[in-house]
């Protein structure tokens, strides 16, 4: 059985932040998966640069809803990847189930000023 191809990030992203906060993927660039007929998808995560100032992490998580809004209470997380605490690192994170229609990321950092990364996927 051949996988799908999922992009989860549409390109590689660049965040930038000086504080212990979390940015969200906006509702309407959330991926679609309903014409994925799997059961299992394997993300990957890939930093390509971590910058900060004393020891800055970042922790990638995703989030499943049957609705691309903006409202946080509509989406059930899904999964996250391990903590990253250095750039040029890879992370990966398979599911089995409770997929909904859509899938977002959500980054959480510590002490760091930029991060860019890239979340893809393959729907088996």
């Amino acid at each position: 059985m051949s996988g799908q191809l999922l992009n989860v990030t549409r390109s590689i992203l660049t965040v930038t932040g000086n504080a212990n906060l979390s940015s969200w993927q906006a509702g309407k660039d959330a991926l679609d998966v309903l014409g994925y007929a799997g059961v299992r998808f394997d993300f990957g995560l890939k930093v390509y640069v971590l910058q900060g100032v004393t020891s800055p992490d970042v922790t990638v998580k995703l989030y499943t809803s049957m609705y691309n809004d903006d409202n946080d209470g509509t989406w059930v997380l899904l999964g996250s990847f391990a903590q990253v605490t250095a750039s040029n690192t890879t992370k990966t994170l398979s599911v089995t189930s409770g997929v909904l229609r859509y899938v977002k990321w959500k980054i959480e950092y510590t002490d760091m000023t930029l991060v860019s990364f890239e979340v893809l996927g393959v729907a088996w």
